[in-house]
């Protein structure tokens, strides 16, 4: 079995509601933002973890499912 190491993690469709904390989803050494839909199909979620180089410039909660950053990967990166 291998194991993987990522700083960065988006997932759509991820189906959750209030119900479920973010420590349910992954673990706590990632910053977890999330927009749930309210009948049980649907929702985005963003994760960065807190061990990598990623600085997170800018978060705005987007209309309908979405989460914009803008993300420092390198002083002369960014997206």
């Amino acid at each position: 079995m291998q194991t993987y190491h990522t700083d960065l993690v988006a997932i759509t469709e991820i189906k959750v509601d209030v119900k479920f904390e973010d420590n349910e989803l992954l673990w706590d050494t990632y910053t977890i933002w999330r927009k749930d839909r309210k009948r049980g199909a649907g929702g985005v979620l963003v994760a960065v973890s807190n061990n990598s180089a990623i600085t997170i410039l800018n978060r705005v909660s987007g209309p309908g499912e979405s989460i914009c950053l803008t993300v420092q990967l390198h002083p002369h990166i960014k997206f």
